[in-house]
């Protein structure tokens, strides 16, 4: 017979082989019997192998060949064939710049990116960056060397490891007299383990500005005073300075008063059939500057006015909340006033805040929960212009838990007791009255109240079995009462418009305080 076993070198893999193999184990591949041969007769086997990943260098494949003569001993034979592998290479080089524009002496930072795009190891890695006319290389820090024709060179940033990445930074200098779109260009090259060298190029552009020219104004605003009561005037107090280097022409200055201000004056005086825009008559050199000062009137309190008035009943069984606040008072707000400056040049706004402060007024808060009997008829009505809240409300309660079920079997029990609460304030005058019942298992009840530029009252005849508390109070007057049990109640309240005595010892409840001082 005629035996052959070929051996494969590590980072090769057998596919298949003609004739087939009788065995394959690892590397090696057997052929136990080729048959006779002949005197001078040869056979041919084809075996195909796999150049595996990762290999590299060259790949030696030995084959061995035995034959048995009729007699005598066997007869061997070895050869060997060399497979080159070639490595899979590629290098990529990119390049940015900032800032991408500026002017003249300005300098510029390029970032240098090397990336190893191949299997294999790259060595060395050659940096060529090319400046362009125009530019003068200041520093890198990566120890390039820079040549007499502007050009830098990093002769070797490597060895960079398959996908292995190195950057690069360098500050160039955008020289004076320098215009237009200045490129700069980076060639980075590779040398692999076997193989042509691998190179890539890139380019980053910046754009040069032309010579620096400082155009700028200032544009500021304040009013005065900052705190106006209603009706009162503001002073507002604009100026504007030429700061740059350039003459500023057509200047209009244009004033945005505040909703329901009123113009009064401005010095100097605005254009002609107009209050709130000056068109300045002689371009605004460098360095000079302007005032102009104006004066209105704000608002006064509830200008336009309103009134708000509610009538109704309710009648039912089951658990309520009620709460209401009604109030003539006038709270503090603020007014924004806003300027702008325009030219050919350029564009400025400034801004002013002034705040009118809050005005008294009267109030009313009503107040209302529990479970059971409800029965209520009630009336409110606010009117801003004489001040004046009033309610007229009878109420009948009695107390009994409810349950409810709402969607998905959720049921709630309601168990509260009744209260009622009603309290008027007046800060013209510096009074309140309040009643309030709570815990309550019936309540029947009647009550007036009203408050407005001259007096607070409240009347009422409360039946209920609960806690009743009842508080009426001025600066120097304070009346507290408080019934518990079961009790008929009946009271006419009133606190009129008069001299304002000394101050009273009596501490001022919490609830009590106005928003403003009183006039």
């Amino acid at each position: 017979p005629v035996k052959v076993v070929d051996t494969l070198p590590t980072g090769m893999s057998y596919v298949s082989s003609s004739p087939a193999a009788d065995s394959q184990i690892g590397t090696t591949v057997t052929w136990n019997n080729l048959g006779s041969l002949s005197t001078s007769e040869s056979r041919t086997i084809y075996l195909i192998a796999h150049i595996d990943a990762g290999a590299s260098g060259t790949l030696n494949n030995t084959a061995n060949a035995t034959g048995k003569p009729p007699a005598g001993d066997n007869v061997t034979d070895t050869d060997t064939a060399d497979v080159e592998v070639i490595a899979e290479t590629g290098i990529n080089v990119s390049k940015t710049a900032s800032p991408t524009s500026g002017t003249p002496c300005t300098n510029v930072n390029f970032t240098i990116t090397v990336t190893n795009t191949a299997n294999c190891t790259l060595d060395p890695v050659k940096v060529v960056d090319t400046l362009p006319t125009g530019m003068s290389y200041v520093s890198d820090d990566s120890g390039g060397i820079e040549s007499p024709t502007g050009t830098i060179t990093w002769a070797n940033v490597g060895p960079l490891n398959s996908l292995a990445v190195t950057t690069i930074t360098m500050v160039a200098h955008i020289d004076v007299g320098a215009s237009g779109t200045l490129t700069d260009t980076v060639t980075a090259t590779g040398t692999p383990p076997a193989g042509d060298n691998v190179t890539d190029t890139d380019t980053a552009d910046v754009r040069v500005l032309g010579p620096v020219i400082n155009i700028s104004a200032i544009l500021t605003k304040s009013s005065d005073p900052s705190i106006v009561p209603p009706s009162g005037n503001v002073t507002y107090q604009i100026y504007f300075n030429n700061t740059g280097d350039l003459t500023l022409t057509n200047v209009v200055i244009t004033e945005y008063y505040p909703e329901g201000v009123t113009f009064i004056s401005a010095s100097p005086a605005p254009d002609p059939g107009t209050n709130n825009i000056w068109t300045w008559e002689e371009d605004l050199r460098p360095r000079q500057s302007g005032n102009i000062n104006i004066c209105v009137t704000v608002p006064e309190p509830w200008e336009k006015g309103y009134s708000f008035f509610e009538s109704g009943g309710v009648r039912g069984e089951g658990f309520l909340m009620v709460s209401k606040e009604l109030s003539t008072g006038q709270k503090p707000y603020k007014l924004t006033n806003v300027v702008t400056l325009t030219c050919d040049q350029l564009f400025r706004t400034a801004t002013a805040f002034t705040t009118v402060s809050g005005v008294p007024g009267t109030s009313m808060s009503i107040t209302e929960h529990g479970s059971g009997i409800y029965e209520s008829d009630e009336s409110l009505d606010l009117c801003t212009r004489n001040r004046s809240v009033s309610i007229v409300k009878t109420t009948n309660a009695v107390y009994k838990p409810t349950t409810f079920s709402f969607s998905k079997s959720f049921v709630v029990n309601f168990t509260p007791k009744w209260k009622q609460d009603i309290e008027t304030k007046n800060c013209l005058i510096d009074s309140v009255i309040r009643k309030r019942i709570t815990g309550a298992t019936y309540i029947d009840d009647e009550t007036r109240s009203k408050a407005d530029n001259t007096s607070t009252t409240m009347a009422f005849d409360s039946t209920f079995n609960g806690s009743l508390y009842i508080d009426a109070r001025t600066n120097d007057i304070a009346i507290s009462e408080t019934y518990i049990g079961e009790f008929d109640v009946f009271q006419d309240i009133e606190i009129g418009k008069g001299p304002i005595p000394s101050p009273s010892p009596t501490p001022t409840p919490t609830w009590l305080p106005c928003p403003t001082p009183h006039p």
